[in-house]
C-alpha cells in the first residue's frame, strides 16, 4: 500500500491537472477583490471616518498646512483602508490643479521595519529610491539630516505624508531618542516641506504612556474607528462579491452566515473577507456551481486552525516579547509553571536583544499577561505560599509550542529570538539535546 501510494504521487498529471482547471466553470471575475490589500471604490459604513479625515486632508488643495492623525481601532474595521482611499482621491485631484504641488504618501507597518532608523531609513529610500540608505549603520543624525535634505531639496514646498501603521511598535519613553518624538518636531527644522503624520493603533490606551510632549503634537487630531455590526460585514461582503464572483455563486443566506461568525470576530471586516474567499475557492476546486453553506463551515473550520497564528502576529510587539519569555522559560522546565518573576527576568534578557525597545514594568507585563490569558493563550493564576511565603502569578502556556514557531517562521528577528537561552538556563547544567542550542549552551 506503500509503495503504491508513492507511485500514484509521481505519476500525478500535472499537464492534464492543468487543463481539467481551465476548462472548468471559472467561478471568479476579479479573485484579488477578496484580499484584504484590495481598495474597492466604495467603503460601506465609513462615511463619517471618510469625510472626518478628508476635512482634515483637504486643506492640501489650497497649499494649507493638515494637521497630524492618530486612529484607533481593532483589526479589520477599515483603517488602512480608509487612509489608502483618500489619499489616492486626494492626490489625483491634486494632479488635475494647475501648479499644485501634490502631497507624497509614505506607508510604514512599524512591526515590520521594526526601529526607529529602519523608519526613518524607509522614509529616505522612498523619496529617492536611486540613492539608497543602509538599513543599519548610520549615526541617527547623519540619518536625519539626509531625511530632511531630501524633503527640502527633492519636493520643495510639497508636503510628505507618513502614515506609521501598527505604531504601538515604535513607542518609547526615552522621548529624546523616540522616532515619534523626532518626527513630530521635524517641522521645525525642515525649510520648505512639511512632514504630516498619520498614525494608525489597535489600541486605544497607546498614547497613555506617551511623552506629554509627543502626544501633544502626534495627537492633534484623533479619530475612532468603531468595529463593524453583522448587518454592515454583510454589505461590505455584498459589494466585493459583486466585483469578485459570477453571479448566483453565493446566495444571501451564505453571505449572511459569513457575515455572522465575522460579528462575533469583534466585528473584523478582514476575517469576513478571508472567510468569503476561502469559501469561494472550495467551490472552484470541486467544481460545484454554488456556495454551499456546509463550505462555509469547513472554511470557517480551517481558518480557524490558522486563527492563533494569525492572532500572534498581529499582537503588539511587547505582548509578543512577554509570549516568547513564557515560551522559553517552559521550553527549558516543561514540568513546572513559570511564575512572573522568572518571567519578568527572561524578558529583560529579550528586550536588551531587541531594536529600540523599552522594558515594561513589571506590573505593566502582568497587566499584559492577564490580557493573553484572556485571550486563551496563557493560563494563569495567583498562587499563595502561605503567611511568609507571599502570593505570585503563575502562567502556562496553552497553545502547542508548533502554533508559535509557525507564527513567527517568517521573521528571522523573532525567530531568532525563539533560539534564545534565558541566562536562567546558561547557569545551569540542564542537558539540552537541540542541535544549534546544545552547542550555543555549552561552547
Amino acid at each position: 500500500m506503500y509503495k503504491l501510494l508513492i507511485t500514484e504521487k509521481k505519476n500525478f498529471d500535472l499537464d492534464k491537472f492543468f487543463d481539467d482547471y481551465l476548462e472548468s466553470p471559472n467561478i471568479f471575475k476579479d479573485r484579488n477583490a477578496l484580499d484584504s490589500s484590495h481598495i474597492p471604490e466604495n467603503l460601506p459604513h465609513r462615511y463619517e471616518q471618510i469625510k472626518a479625515i478628508a476635512e482634515i486632508t483637504v486643506v492640501t488643495l489650497r497649499n494649507g498646512i493638515p494637521s497630524n492623525l492618530f486612529i484607533y481601532g481593532k483589526t479589520g474595521t477599515g483603517k488602512t483602508a480608509v487612509i489608502k482611499h483618500i489619499s489616492k482621491k486626494l492626490t489625483n485631484k491634486c494632479k488635475r490643479i494647475n501648479n499644485m504641488a501634490c502631497p507624497n504618501w509614505i506607508y510604514i507597518n512599524s512591526n515590520r521595519v521594526k526601529s526607529g532608523y529602519r523608519v526613518l531609513a524607509t522614509i529616505c529610500n522612498r523619496l529617492n529610491p536611486d540613492d539608497p540608505v543602509p538599513p543599519t549603520g548610520l549615526p541617527r543624525d547623519v540619518l536625519l539630516d539626509k531625511l530632511v535634505n531630501r524633503l527640502d531639496e527633492n519636493y520643495g514646498n510639497s508636503i510628505c505624508f507618513v502614515v506609521l501603521d501598527e505604531i504601538d511598535c515604535l513607542r518609547s519613553k526615552k522621548s529624546k531618542d523616540s522616532i515619534l518624538y523626532l518626527l513630530s518636531r521635524i517641522n521645525e527644522i525642515l525649510k520648505k516641506s512639511k512632514v504630516i503624520l498619520v498614525g494608525i493603533s489597535n489600541t486605544l490606551n497607546f498614547k497613555d504612556d506617551l511623552d506629554p510632549r509627543v502626544k501633544s503634537s502626534l495627537c492633534e487630531e484623533e479619530l475612532v474607528f468603531p468595529a463593524y455590526k453583522a448587518d454592515e460585514i454583510y454589505d461590505i461582503l455584498k459589494e466585493r462579491t459583486k466585483i469578485a464572483l459570477h453571479e448566483d455563486i453565493v446566495t444571501e443566506g451564505a453571505l449572511r452566515l459569513i457575515s455572522a461568525f465575522a460579528a462575533r470576530e469583534n466585528g473584523d471586516a478582514r476575517r469576513a473577507l478571508a472567510l468569503l474567499r476561502k469559501s469561494a475557492e472550495f467551490v472552484e476546486r470541486r467544481n460545484l456551481k454554488k456556495l454551499d453553506v456546509n463550505l462555509i463551515y469547513e472554511a470557517q473550520d480551517q481558518l480557524d486552525s490558522d486563527k492563533i497564528v494569525h492572532f500572534i502576529r498581529d499582537l503588539p510587539i511587547q505582548q509578543k516579547m512577554i509570549l516568547i519569555a513564557v515560551y522559553l522559560n517552559q521550553k527549558f522546565d516543561p514540568e513546572n509553571s513559570t511564575n512572573t518573576g522568572e518571567i519578568y527576568n527572561t524578558y529583560k534578557e529579550l528586550v536588551k536583544q531587541s531594536y529600540n525597545l523599552n522594558c515594561l514594568t513589571r506590573r505593566r507585563m502582568t497587566d499584559l499577561i492577564k490580557e493573553l490569558d484572556l485571550a486563551g493563550i496563557f493560563e494563569s493564576k495567583v498562587v499563595s505560599f502561605g503567611r511568609k511565603g507571599g502570593r505570585t502569578r503563575v502562567v502556562d502556556l496553552i497553545i502547542e509550542d508548533a502554533q508559535i514557531i509557525k507564527s513567527f517562521e517568517d521573521d528571522s528577528y523573532w525567530s531568532e529570538l525563539l533560539q534564545y537561552i534565558p541566562s536562567s538556563v546558561r547557569r545551569t547544567d540542564l542537558n539540552v539535546y537541540d542541535g544549534n542550542l546544545y552547542r550555543r549552551l555549552f561552547e
